[in-house]
């Protein structure tokens, strides 16, 4: 039986993460090394992974080795922390809890909320994984403005059956009243792609929700559900950054697996170094949900940049000239203003003195036409036997001014 350390000791950390799914899961994969990146900073952290296998496989079939891992496997280790990730990993835990109760449990990626509510009244905490359907609709509607019909493709899988129960009173609301949507979810791999491929890509669109399983439990490796992605020729969103990235989408309000994984392990080492896990929140607000583009798939349907979802951030975006050479162009636009400002300053001292030239001109021309009147009156110079002596030394000061 799993047990909580009762003390923080000078010993290495030890922490299980439970992850749902399999080496290959995009999803997961980037959860899994976000934590992996982040522990590797701390040496005092030991780190297990077990992969639970639930997406190819039934919790039904995998759950002998589930409890091989729990009940055998580390039945002689004490861990000082949990970590789950996505919902049939969290779902053992809660059926199972008289065995990990000691020990606290953090969770990430879990969809149903009723899941999340009945893991925190059992001292639990982390991150919901809540998906933004109906922002990802409305950037759909803007980018398409004659759109019709949305096709919702949902496996097999019982997280794309949540799913689906997620977002049915989204798709219902009479806000979206002038689009059809359609839930697809009794495909074969053989047929997906041309039954989506058979509509018209100005007036549909497609919504992936997941494209592992087919209605004959056939799982894809995860390199050729991307592959098949690539092949649907209509415009294709999706509330995952990965089957944006790697199926080659136009884009979708995403969920960031590695941003999720970042998260939960920010929260893992506070519970590592004393915080008491009730003191921990729950979020379950979206975190990290952003509008993703991919600018290839942009030009490629004609789509106006200026309705793409303002704070985007583009994929598959050649870099410009300002991209490329950014440093440099701010370099030489600093140096040009300060040369401007400097010119400016001068160009005001300068004419400050021009005019201060311009007056000592003035004043010297009155004197000058003052003395030549004097002289011209023939004032007695023995009323003023130093007249010209004056006047030259005026003169004199009035010269040195100019100058």
């Amino acid at each position: 039986m799993l047990s909580l350390a009762t003390c923080f000791s000078a010993e290495k950390k030890k922490v299980l993460y439970l992850n749902s799914y399999h080496i290959g899961m995009k999803w997961s994969d980037e959860i899994t090394k976000a934590i992996s990146d982040t522990f590797q900073k701390y040496y005092d952290v030991e780190l297990y992974i077990e992969y639970l296998d639930t997406k190819r496989f039934s919790i039904e079939e995998v759950k002998p080795n589930i409890d091989f891992i729990i009940y055998k496997k580390y039945k002689n280790h004490t861990f000082d922390l949990i970590i789950v990730s996505d919902d049939n990993g969290l779902q053992y835990i809660i059926d199972n809890y008289d065995h990990f109760k000691n020990t606290p449990v953090i969770f990430v990626g879990i969809n149903k909320l009723s899941r999340v509510r009945k893991a925190v009244q059992l001292g639990m905490t982390g991150l919901a994984e809540v998906v933004s359907f109906r922002k990802t609709i409305h950037m759909i509607v803007n980018l398409q403005p004659d759109i019709e019909k949305i096709i919702i493709v949902s496996d097999y899988s019982s997280t794309s059956k949540l799913h689906l129960e997620l977002i049915k009173p989204v798709y219902k609301n009479t806000i979206f009243k002038k689009v059809q949507f359609e839930e697809y979810t009794d495909w074969s791999w053989d047929e997906a792609v041309t039954y989506l491929n058979s509509h018209n890509k100005q007036k549909t669109a497609v919504i992936i929700l997941s494209w592992n399983i087919d209605w004959r439990r056939i799982p894809v490796p995860s390199n050729n559900q991307f592959k098949r992605m690539k092949e649907i020729k209509i415009p294709a969103y999706s509330l995952w950054k990965d089957n944006v990235v790697y199926g080659d989408l136009v884009g979708g309000y995403v969920a960031d697996g590695y941003m999720h994984g970042i998260e939960i392990s920010k929260r893992a080492l506070k519970i590592l170094h004393g915080v008491p896990i009730d003191s921990i929140p729950l979020e379950s607000t979206g975190l990290g949900n952003r509008p993703i583009i991919n600018y290839k798939k942009l030009l490629e349907y004609e789509f106006f940049i200026e309705r793409v979802p303002v704070n985007s951030v583009f994929i598959n975006r050649s870099p410009s000239f300002y991209d490329d050479h950014y440093s440099t162009i701010w370099l030489w636009l600093t140096f040009i203003f300060i040369q401007v400002v400097l010119i400016i300053v001068f160009y005001i001292i300068l004419q400050d003195r021009n005019r201060m030239f311009d007056l000592v001109k003035k004043e010297r021309r009155k004197f000058l036409s003052f003395k030549q009147k004097i002289e011209r009156e023939n004032i007695c110079k023995t009323q003023c036997p130093n007249i010209d002596e004056v006047f030259y030394t005026l003169s004199s000061v009035l010269n040195n001014i100019r100058s």
